[in-house]
């Protein structure tokens, strides 16, 4: 990407980069670092053509791991996974 001067790297984050909560204490911090990780890298290859974003999911997003943790969550309550390929992608 930086010798072809262009490229677009997205990172999908949690609000939990901003706030932490109850039973979050390790999940937060990891989203924390990781929006620190996207805030540099952009400042870092944006004058190198890279664009770089962090996408942060307001809501728990429907993966197996994610029906696991929530069983008893209803479906219509989570975030499909490929609605937020798809608004990755647009």
């Amino acid at each position: 990407m930086v010798a072809r001067r262009a490229g677009h790297i997205l990172f999908i984050g949690a609000t939990a980069s901003r706030r932490g909560g109850a039973q979050m204490t390790a999940f937060a911090p990891a989203k924390a670092a990781q929006r620190s990780l996207a805030e540099s890298m952009a400042r870092q290859l944006w004058p190198k053509g890279i664009h770089v974003a962090l996408i942060i999911i307001d809501g728990i997003v429907d993966t197996p791991a994610t029906r696991a943790y929530v069983p008893d969550r209803p479906a219509e309550s989570l975030v499909a996974s490929d609605a937020v390929a798809h608004t990755a992608y647009e």
